[in-house]
């Protein structure tokens, strides 16, 4: 088994709308991957990096006890992810999984390859258009 990794973190405090206790956080995290290892520590430790990165926009309300933090946003943050056996990459939305440098270019790749297949697959129809005759010739 695996611990949860801050990809999954990060989308999970994203989809909510409102800050979350670390306690609410870790019920998400097991309601959501109940065949993760949860680690109480481990959840804290991410949040605090959300809250003190300069790549994340995260609201740490302290005023209220417990605290409670809400993820707003990522732009360019570094995801570590050190075992990914079972981490299925592709169910994460882009403004996830851009956060990882390796993650963003195998998406990009991925979808770079895409367009050049739908491509050639329009060049190809295009170029049967143009001749089976079906279209008006100019003399």
């Amino acid at each position: 088994m695996r611990k949860v990794c801050s990809l999954e973190m990060a989308q999970l405090m994203i989809e909510q709308k409102e800050p979350l206790t670390i306690n609410e956080i870790i019920s998400l995290v097991v309601k959501r991957y109940p065949n993760i290892i949860v680690d109480r520590s481990q959840i804290s430790s991410m949040v605090r990096n959300f809250v003190s990165s300069r790549f994340c926009t995260c609201i740490a309300v302290k005023d209220v006890y417990p605290h409670k933090y809400r993820l707003l946003s990522l732009n360019g943050y570094t995801f570590k992810i050190r075992n990914d056996e079972g981490l299925v990459r592709d169910s994460f939305p882009l403004y996830v999984k851009s956060g990882s440098p390796r993650i963003a270019r195998e998406y990009a790749d991925k979808v770079e390859k895409e367009r050049k297949v739908m491509a050639s697959q329009a060049f190809l129809i295009m170029g049967r258009a143009n001749n089976d005759g079906s279209h008006a010739r100019y003399a």
